[in-house]
């Protein structure tokens, strides 16, 4: 059977450039190879591509079959100049007979397109963003037909895709590149460091290790935060009047209630509603009747308010600490920031406002309590080192959520660190350096701003979508636990939510969300991605997720 006669663009042809693809090392070597095969079957004696520049101003020639290659990388013209740029200004088809006699022609000596007596232009692009033009030019005078645009407009976008691929995979090599040459620039400074500290007993504190809490790099002069009154400071008194500090004890305590809502509605309007509902666990604490009736217990058997106070809370604080989960054992956190400030107010220091920071710093402490990220400011804070800690605490969990810098564990912390010492926190490597040589300073600073640059420069490809170098569209989604996460991921351009991991919510509360506290929380999560896919995994507790209210049954 003889083989159809194919039309001046079918299938066969899209094929053939899928093909030309593979058999391609770039993007210049596949827009030639392409030209060449679309001026063959379109029965063209010319085939241009002209690309949009860096400044998305200026259209160059970048591959040609009819005109002079000395004119590739030199031919250029401005967005609406000439047919070309008009093609591209307009973003739609450009068919002109006898170009030459057009208002908008416009003559390029380097090409000799005075011979050409028939134009038709297709504009690349990306959603609305121009990318280019793709020309065919003719001898002949010539009409194009409707078919031969639609063809040319079908390898049009095809060329669009190709030209948009090789762009992100120039930039993510580009990226890889950069991350691998600041890897070299890190490992440079730190061999630096290492060369430049004294040898014996001062360089034990140069550098400290800890344990990455949430990546990132921060340098400025160190904020010590003074640990507020505590359970050392208090003296056991001989001689008390128990109906008194009964007194005492139900004022302490419902003058923290007040004070915890507070921080409760601060954190929910400032961050989120799961990164608040730890101060709803704490409010249920301090309405928890045995932990109340015990502490009435012991005033009842003569000892003070604080006293009490300090006696029942570091059972707890013990009990807790003796947890083989992590999750369980850092509650301990949590007790001790709720007994820290019912003792504040029994002795009258709860108006005061200890965690003022007077400037931008890298925020040091023995410990960092859900109470304290809620009063600092954390506009000031551009990092977080403390003493003791794990990765799941809350304070930490609220760090993370601001985008802050953290690092925990870090052993001898407050006997390294003085106030206004310069520090450099690099939370990707778990490396803390104390005073560094100006030399360390300013390579970090350059890489700092590298990473930023970096940065900026990748916004422009955020809502670019995502497609493999054949097509084929990719939707990328993120996974996220956090009501603050998603700001993240739609400034990072995620196209919706892969999975919403519900376990924190119900970690940080005591009981088991109800119906409606679980729709309000999954509704901001789907209004959040307006219309995109959100998929939700509504509980996944056990194993490393436990919860304190709830025991799994027994599996064999």
């Amino acid at each position: 059977m003889p083989r159809a006669k194919e039309t001046p663009i079918g299938i066969t042809t899209l094929e053939d450039i899928n093909a030309l693809i593979l058999q391609s090392h770039d993007l210049d070597e596949t827009l030639r190879n392409i030209v060449a095969l679309v001026a063959r079957r379109m029965k063209a004696d010319v085939c241009s591509i002209y690309l949009l520049d860096g400044d998305q101003q200026t259209l160059r020639l970048r591959a040609t079959k009819g005109l002079s290659r000395r004119a590739v990388g030199k031919v250029t013209m401005r967005i609406g100049e000439g047919l070309t740029g008009w093609s591209a200004q307009e973003r739609h088809p450009v068919a002109v007979k006898d170009p030459e006699t057009h208002p908008r022609f416009r003559y390029f000596k380097e090409t000799g397109e005075e011979k050409f007596h028939s134009f038709l232009g297709i504009p690349l692009f990306d959603r609305s963003a121009p990318l280019g033009v793709i020309v065919l030019q003719t001898r002949a005078t010539r009409e194009f037909s409707k078919d031969e645009i639609s063809a040319l407009t079908a390898i049009a976008f095809q060329v669009s895709s190709i030209v948009l691929n090789a762009r992100l995979l120039d930039s993510i090599r580009a990226k890889d590149e950069e991350a691998r040459r600041v890897a070299e620039q890190l490992a440079a400074a730190r061999q630096s460091l290492a060369a430049q500290e004294p040898q014996g007993k001062a360089a034990v504190v140069s550098t400290l290790s800890g344990t990455v809490a949430y990546p990132g790099v921060a340098a400025g002069p160190a904020v010590i935060l003074q640990e507020r009154l505590g359970f050392a400071d208090i003296l056991h008194e001989q001689e008390v009047d128990a109906a008194v500090e009964l007194q005492r004890l139900e004022g302490a305590i419902e003058k923290t209630r007040i004070q915890t809502l507070y921080l409760e509605k601060q954190v929910a309007e400032r961050l989120s509603e799961s990164d608040a509902a730890i101060f709803h666990t704490h409010l249920m604490i301090l309405e928890d009747r045995s932990f109340l009736e015990k502490l009435r217990s012991e005033i009842r058997l003569g000892y003070g308010a604080p006293y009490a106070l300090e006696k029942v809370t570091s059972e707890y604080i013990d009990a807790f600490n003796r947890m083989e989960d992590a999750y369980l054992r850092e509650r301990a956190a949590d007790m001790e920031d709720i007994g820290r400030r019912v003792l504040s107010n029994l002795m009258g220091n709860g108006a005061e406002s200890p965690l003022q920071i007077r400037h931008p710093g890298i925020l040091v402490a023995r410990q960092l309590l859900p109470s304290d990220m809620a009063m600092l400011d954390p506009e000031r804070i551009l990092g977080i080192v403390t003493e003791v800690g794990e990765q799941n605490a809350h304070a930490v969990i609220m760090a993370k959520s601001m985008g802050i810098p953290a690092m925990v564990a870090v052993r001898g912390l407050l006997k390294a660190v003085g106030p206004d010492q310069e520090l450099i926190l690099d939370a990707n490597s778990g490396k803390l350096y104390v005073d560094p040589p100006a030399a360390v300073r300013k390579e970090y600073r350059r890489l700092m701003a590298d990473q930023s640059r970096e940065q900026s420069r990748l916004e422009e490809f955020r809502h670019r979508p995502a497609q493999t170098a054949g097509g084929l569209r990719i939707n990328l989604r993120a996974n996220i636990g956090l009501i603050s996460d998603i700001d993240v991921a739609r400034r990072f351009g995620a196209e919706g939510v892969g999975l919403y991991r519900t376990e924190f919510p119900y970690m940080t509360r005591s009981h088991f969300p109800d119906r409606d506290e679980q729709y309000q929380l999954y509704r901001r999560v789907v209004e959040g991605f307006d219309g995109q896919t959100v998929t939700i995994r509504t509980l996944d507790i056990g194993g490393d997720k436990a919860l304190p209210y709830f025991a799994p049954p027994h599996e064999d």
